[in-house]
């Protein structure tokens, strides 16, 4: 199955935004998430791909005493090419500003994907699976089991129930761009369920 060497994001066909757009910083959203020290960083569509992509990296490189970790639902091969993708990014971090990357188990991809498959054109009659279940809830619980009090993530609508359940702050990368409401010409999308 060629999505297991994606991401998640995959499934849901997230279009990258342009990288390098020059925005401006929210300064009170900065602030707000400058008052965590373990720290939660979704890379596709946030660290990498996302228009607040500079934003965010130049607040993990000026905040070095804050462990950062990425929170991924990448998988297999996608994994490794982590650092290789951040990379392309002349305003990235660079490795040692991260203690960790954590990535979805294989499995719990599979059986997601395998349950959307089966489905298919019914899915929006039916309640969650319990494959999906784990996948919403999983980045809360990753970030809940390693202590890190905060999650930055593009999918908030997806990892909103974990991060409320497991009481993880989460913020959607939107919140970090000084005007960003998701108005129309802007080429932002508005957020979903961020603190």
């Amino acid at each position: 199955m060629p999505l297991l060497a994606g991401s998640i994001k995959d499934v849901f066909g997230t279009t990258k935004n342009n990288p390098e757009r020059d925005l401006q910083a929210d300064p009170t959203t900065i602030a707000r998430l400058a008052t965590h020290f373990d720290i939660g960083w979704d890379f596709d569509g946030t660290l990498v791909g996302h228009p607040a992509s500079s934003i965010l990296h130049e607040f993990i490189r000026s905040r070095r005493a804050v462990r950062h970790v990425i929170i991924t639902f990448r998988t297999g091969s996608a994994v490794a090419r982590v650092w290789d993708d951040l990379a392309q990014y002349a305003t990235a971090p660079d490795r040692s500003c991260f203690a960790q990357v954590l990535s979805i188990p294989d499995a719990a991809l599979s059986d997601y994907v395998a349950s959307r498959e089966r489905q298919s054109s019914m899915r929006h009659l039916l309640s969650s699976s319990p494959a999906e279940q784990l996948c919403r809830h999983w980045k809360g619980k990753v970030c809940s089991e390693h202590n890190l009090t905060a999650l930055v993530d593009d999918m908030t609508a997806f990892v909103a129930a974990g991060c409320r359940r497991y009481d993880v702050a989460l913020f959607h990368p939107n919140a970090f761009v000084v005007g960003s409401t998701g108005g129309r010409g802007n080429g932002i999308e508005p957020p979903t369920s961020c603190t």
